[in-house]
């Protein structure tokens, strides 16, 4: 006879949970490799955040680290550097130094050599410079009065110019330390005949008297000679004054504008109307030491002459300008040809 035990249903579900633990224990040996498998296959076949981000795929939200700013691009040098000093502007770079170019020194004027001078250059008379150069050559004739010299050469002494200056040898004979004090100043001097004659009415011996005399004084008194440069007297000249004194070394210089200071009527205003109505480029103008007229006239045609653009020049400067500065030298052309391409 089978005996039949029981058991209370609680009871009844512990032993069939304890049951299936003592299965599962001696199962375990059996599922614990395959467990261990599945794990290092996943792995395997799972691809790095970086690769799914190489194939366009977003890294699960577990790989991205929150950041506590928005994202700025890293700053180059540059803009470091310049962020580390807010307020320090930027060190312009230096100025580089204007370099300096002297200048070339002009030629100075100098007076023709005679000796150069062609006969037919010294027989063609001048009365007017060049149209092309903006100066003048102021004049003056002194014949016997020197009542006003020292005073003419201290006004232009202090305007700074220096003229041409027509000597008869009378004069110097007279007032040799004025005849001396004119060359210190840088003037030039002429040939205005020994005893201011006519030209016209001399021979040719008296003429060649007249000019050697003169300019044998003023050799010895001041050291220069006046070559080229004669006026005659009283304006006094034709073919044949010209003549004889081209085959003497000497140009006659005649004149552009007569001041007619000489003259009993002249005035101070009459002398500067006279240089005004005449003023233009190459202009020679006449004018005597002996005029009290033009002694008052003069500083203002000095200043009105200036302030018209023009320089103020000798002779031998209106008539021999000297050559423009060039940055490579130039041969410098003969005095005859020079002269002639200026007066023709």
């Amino acid at each position: 006879m089978r005996t039949l035990f029981l058991v209370p249903s609680a009871s009844a579900h512990k032993v069939r949970v304890l049951s299936r633990l003592i299965a599962l224990w001696g199962a375990l040996p059996l599922v614990l490799p395959a467990l261990v498998l599945s794990a290092v296959l996943s792995a395997a076949c799972t691809p790095a955040a970086a690769d799914q981000a190489a194939l366009g795929r977003t890294p699960p939200l577990a790989t991205v680290r929150p950041a506590s700013s928005p994202l700025v691009a890293a700053p180059t040098t540059a803009a470091r550097e310049t962020s580390a000093a807010p307020d320090t502007p930027a060190t312009p770079p230096p100025t580089p130094e204007p370099t300096t170019t002297a200048e070339p020194t002009p030629a100075p004027y100098t007076t023709p050599d005679p000796a150069q001078l062609s006969y037919d250059v010294l027989a063609n008379e001048v009365f007017l410079g060049s149209a092309d150069i903006k100066a003048v050559a102021l004049t003056l004739d002194g014949g016997s009065i020197a009542t006003y010299t020292a005073d003419f050469l201290a006004i232009l002494r202090q305007h700074d110019v220096r003229l041409t200056i027509f000597l008869t040898g009378q004069f110097v004979e007279r007032n040799p330390e004025l005849v001396k004090e004119m060359v210190a100043d840088g003037h030039e001097i002429g040939n205005h005949s020994y005893g201011h004659p006519h030209f016209t009415e001399l021979d040719d011996a008296a003429i060649r008297a007249e000019l050697a005399r003169t300019e044998e004084m003023i050799v010895r008194t001041a050291g220069v000679s006046t070559k080229p440069w004669f006026r005659a007297p009283y304006g006094a000249r034709n073919a044949h004054v010209l003549d004889v004194v081209a085959r003497e070394g000497y140009r006659s210089i005649y004149w552009s504008i007569d001041t007619i200071d000489w003259r009993e009527d002249a005035t101070p205003d009459l002398v500067k109307q006279r240089i005004r109505d005449g003023l233009e480029n190459g202009a020679i103008i006449l004018a005597h030491l002996g005029s009290p007229q033009t002694l008052e006239a003069l500083p203002g045609i000095l200043t009105e002459i200036k302030e018209g653009g023009y320089r103020i020049v000798t002779v031998s400067e209106l008539l021999y300008p000297p050559p423009q500065p060039t940055s490579s030298p130039r041969p410098a052309a003969s005095a005859a040809p020079a002269l002639n391409a200026v007066f023709p």
